[in-house]
């Protein structure tokens, strides 16, 4: 498969005042209300208050939220699986 592996999805909430996701493609769009964001898994909202951005790097797939997280969810299903090279370049 020439060193290809799949950018791993998690996500990490910390006294819902601070989250953690790997396998982030893509930040739609953020207010302090909610997060929208792409992951390898499908799309993704956060909602709550307060909510900011930290960090986003799209080399990593790797997104920080702060705020007052009151949920998350999934919309739809999965879209096609991105592949990437070992060297963090995208195929």
């Amino acid at each position: 498969m020439n060193n290809e592996t799949l950018m791993p999805h998690s996500v990490l909430i910390d006294n819902r005042s601070r989250m953690e996701l790997d396998g982030i493609l893509d930040v739609e769009s953020f207010t302090e209300l909610s997060v929208i964001a792409n992951s390898t898994l499908g799309d993704l909202v956060i909602d709550g208050s307060g909510l900011k951005v930290e960090s986003f790097c799209s080399q990593t797939g790797k997104l920080v939220v702060l705020g007052n997280v009151d949920s998350f969810s999934y919309l739809g299903k999965p879209k096609e699986k991105k592949h990437y090279f070992s060297r963090g370049g995208k195929k």
